[in-house]
This record gives C-alpha cells, structure tokens and sequence, in this order.
C-alpha cells in the first residue's frame, strides 16, 4: 500500500501555488483570472465536502466540468478554467501528495473562432473616404503598417523617418525586439498633412490622453465609427456564449494589411517580418527579409487616397511628389 506523503488543504492551495516558481510569471491580469478560476472550483468542492487537494478524484474533475460547461460560458473559457487547474495540480502534487492530476482526463473543447475580420474591399473605401480628423491618419498607418490600436495611439514622430517607421510594439516589449516598417506613398502624404497640423512628442497626443484616461475609449470610438459607415461589427450571442463577439474592429486593419500583402503576392518572409510575430517558435519558420524586400511589398499594395477611389498604381509616385 503507498501511503501518502503529505496533504494540502484547498484553502492553503493558492498561497502553496503562488509561492511555487514552476507556476511561471504570469501577469496581473491573468493572475486575478485565475484567482477566479480557483474560487470557483474551491467553492464548488467544499460544497461537495472535498477538503483537501489529494481528495480531488477523476469524478470531481468531470462533474465540475460538467457543472462549468452548463454555466453556458464559452469553449475558450472552459478550457482556460481546466488548463489551470490541470497546472496547477501539477505544481502542487508534491506538497499535496497527489498520485495522479485529475484534470488530466477531462477533454478540452474545440474553441469557436473570436478572433477579429479582415475588412472587404468595399469596406476599406467607405472607411478611407469618412475618416476625417486624427481617425483618417490613424487609419492610414494602421492599414499600411499592421500595427495594433496601443502602437498606432502610441507612436512618436521619433519613431517615424524619411523612408521609414522603426517600433518596438507594445506587445512584444519585454524581448525588445524592435521592427522596421516601410513607409508607403499614401502613408507619407497622411504623415505629412498630420505633422503640419500636430507639435509635441506624439503623433496622436489626444488618444493618448483619452487611452490613459479609459483604456478602452480609442477602440469603442472607432467601433462607432465604423457603425457610422455602416458596418456590421458584431456576431449576436450563443447558448455558450453570453456576450456579442466582436468581429471587426481596428485590429480587422492588421487582417486587412496581412490580406492585402498576400492578395498583392508579398513574400511569406516580408509578411512575417513586418508584423512582428512575438512567438519565438513561429519567428524561427522563416527567415529574415532585408529592408528593400520590405519596402518592394509595401509599395505593392493599393493606394488608398482617403479622398475618394484608390489611385491606380502609375499615379503612387504622382501622389508621392505633389500631395495636393
């Protein structure tokens, strides 16, 4: 018979698992999920009269996630509850003396995409042609570069020079891996026209107040633009959904730069380079392109005015030299 070697009550768990380095670093924001997760389950158990980590048993582990799934939330979070949990039972099996992780039986559920939409091509010109103001400016760079909302609102005339913008994105900071993106002809006349109207150290000083005021006030202004246009943004609610998913957005501009590259034939290698994967593993598929194969795709894409019709590809160095 094996007897065990220690028991850790449910309640002593957390501290056990925060004070563990194999938990990993995880964020602030994910840390207070996860405290979520953690409650609900804790709670769930005691109500069941499981006291103690090791009294967890394959049976627990699939009627919680039955009772997890009939919450109606999505697959996305469903997995994200048992993905913990599976890890952090890992990480306590030790000082809690588990034999075997409970979690380890319990399936993971296929997710249903949440992810953002590239825009159409009819959508694009209503976009360029309403845009006034900063939006028309932000737009631009966000089509021509692929860069997210927090970069685009974060950007300096620093990081802006003649032939080209060179940033570490936001969400990449911690590897300070810094890209280079080419500026096109159209971007050049939008960066121009905003920097005769905009002194100071930011591109988009206003956003910049208003993001650190409401983190998720730029968005919902464009959110409503794009209403204003027309278009449709969001994917009604689910048995296992709760909330609207929102389908495009600012970050459909990212989309529609990856599409309109792949659309215009650019190299996987310039595609991958310009918008900056953060995972190392994916990095490592391709290779690097250099500066001028950047700057041939970028030129590659349609010149949208944002005054009317895209320019037909022999006016782009017209536009270049008389921004009238």
């Amino acid at each position: 018979m094996m007897l065990r070697a220690s028991t850790l009550p449910l309640e002593e768990a957390w501290a056990t698992w925060i004070k563990s380095p194999a938990k990993g670093d995880p964020g602030a924001a994910t840390m207070e999920l996860y405290r979520g997760y953690w409650n609900r389950f804790t709670g769930w158990a005691k109500g069941r009269g499981v006291n103690n980590v090791h009294e967890v048993c394959s049976r627990h582990a699939e009627d919680y996630a039955g009772d997890l799934w009939g919450s109606k939330i999505s697959p996305r979070t469903f997995n994200g509850h048992v993905v913990f949990l599976r890890g952090m039972f890992n990480v306590l099996k030790n000082k809690a003396g588990i034999l075997e992780n409970p979690w380890e039986g319990v399936k993971l559920l296929k997710k249903q995409t949440q992810g953002r939409e590239n825009f159409t091509p009819e959508e694009l010109s209503v976009i360029c042609r309403r845009a006034t103001g900063a939006m028309r400016c932000m737009i631009g760079v966000g089509l021509y570069t692929g860069l997210r909302l927090g970069d685009v609102i974060n950007l300096r005339w620093a990081d802006i020079h003649k032939d080209r913008i060179e940033i570490t994105p936001r969400k990449t900071a911690r590897s300070g891996k810094k890209i280079t993106l080419p500026i096109h002809p159209v971007l050049e006349l939008l960066l121009n026209e905003r920097r005769e109207q905009v002194k100071g150290e930011y591109v988009f000083p206003d956003e910049v107040d208003s993001l650190s005021k409401d983190k998720s006030g730029p968005s919902k202004r464009f959110q409503s633009f794009l209403k204003e246009c027309g278009i449709n943004t969001t994917e009604a609610a689910g048995a296992h959904r709760k909330r609207v998913i929102v389908r495009k957005g600012f970050h459909s501009l990212r989309h529609s730069f990856v599409s309109l590259c792949a659309a215009n034939r650019v190299p996987q290698v310039a595609i991958q380079d310009l918008v900056g994967h953060g995972s190392p593993a994916m990095t490592a598929l391709y290779s690097h392109a250099d500066f001028e194969q950047k700057q041939s795709a970028i030129a590659q894409l349609p010149a949208m005015t944002f005054e009317g019709e895209a320019l037909p590809a022999g006016d782009k160095e017209e536009a270049r030299e008389n921004p009238s």
